[in-house]
């Protein structure tokens, strides 16, 4: 547990990190709020992940092997990158992937004027 929060709020730091460069090159939001806590989240979830993998394995060499299998599907499955994804797919996506989750939160915040 002491793991998941340190690294977290080191993510938590990088997503402000990221915020502010993208602030700086001149993309606002009229909302910050609910996007900087949706990355939040991911990062969190992300952390978790990376624990996740790392307590499943039983050296560092598996470890960095496994995490390409684990990040790819979520790459693909996220939507992000093949849209519209075939149904089998996106009920997979609906159901497991983490980054689809954050994906289509982040998209809804975008559109939403009253986030």
């Amino acid at each position: 547990l002491s793991k998941v929060a340190v690294l977290s709020v080191v993510g938590i730091a990088e997503v402000f990190i990221l915020y502010s460069v993208v602030r700086i090159f001149g993309l606002s939001f009229a909302h910050p709020v609910p996007i900087l806590g949706i990355m939040g989240l991911a990062v969190a979830a992300g952390t978790a992940c990376g624990l996740l993998i790392s307590a499943c394995t039983m050296s560092e060499d598996r470890a960095i092997a496994m995490v390409p299998i684990v990040l790819i599907p979520q790459i693909l499955l996220s939507g992000a990158i093949v849209a519209p994804l075939p149904s089998t797919a996106n009920d997979v996506a609906e159901a497991i992937v983490t980054s689809y989750w954050s994906y289509r939160a982040e998209l809804t915040a975008l559109e939403s004027p009253l986030v």
